[in-house]
């Protein structure tokens, strides 16, 4: 699979969104009335993360996927089964006040979603295909605006009442 944006097929795919985690429904993932907004998927390509100490790509397990949710609240990047040490999910949560930036790159085979976080963490997820991602980008882009804008005012109402 190469990605979806249609959630609800990706989220309910066979009534419960089995098959992307091990023992986890994917719908179980989001918290309250979060809601996503796309969910994005690639069966073998995985997840890279790079930080000050070098690069690890986390695959997913040959029965599962792995996806990126970017919902009303945070993107979600998840591994289902990881092919490495005990199979278990692997899970990164970034609060968009937690994302630097965002950039979305398709390529003759594949595409790719390039995410870099305040700790100057990237997390990059592929895609197959030539599908320009760019409306993905785009929401989160706008969606670090507002959290950010929206923190920014807290802080200063918080001062205030100090």
């Amino acid at each position: 699979m190469g990605g979806s944006r249609n959630v609800e097929h990706t989220v309910l795919r066979d009534g419960s969104g089995n098959g992307y985690l091990k023992g986890v429904r994917l719908d179980d993932v989001f918290e309250g009335t979060e809601e996503p907004a796309y969910v994005l998927t690639n069966e073998k390509r995985g997840i890279k993360h790079e930080d000050s100490n070098g690069e690890q790509v986390v695959r997913p397990g040959s029965a599962y996927n792995a996806v990126l949710a970017v919902t009303d609240e945070r993107v979600l990047l998840l591994v289902g089964g990881n092919e490495e040490k005990s199979g278990q999910n692997r899970r990164v949560s970034l609060p968009y006040t937690e994302i630097r930036s965002v950039e979305s790159k398709s390529g003759m085979l594949k595409s790719r979603l390039t995410l870099t976080a305040r700790t100057s963490d990237r997390y990059t997820f592929w895609l197959g295909g030539r599908e320009d991602y760019g409306h993905v980008e785009e929401h989160i882009e706008t969606a670090i605006s507002y959290w950010v804008t929206l923190d920014r005012r807290l802080e200063k109402a918080r001062e205030h009442l100090t």
